[in-house]
């Protein structure tokens, strides 16, 4: 299997559960919850894609 395979799928599961966390809380919290989940969610994505690009550059 090759790596960037590999860390593209855990990128992509990272970011899965990110979002699912942001819609589960973004459901049952109040509005300052569901704001600063959004933010977090969003950074969490940012630095998942930045992870994978410097993988990707490092193995090729």
């Amino acid at each position: 299997m090759n790596k960037n395979t590999i860390m593209k799928g855990i990128g992509t599961a990272a970011a899965i559960g990110g979002t699912i966390a942001a819609v589960g809380a973004s459901m049952t919290g109040k509005s300052a919850a569901k704001r600063k989940m959004k933010k977090t969610a969003a950074k969490a994505l940012k630095t998942v894609d930045s992870v994978l690009d410097g993988m990707q550059s490092i193995l090729g």
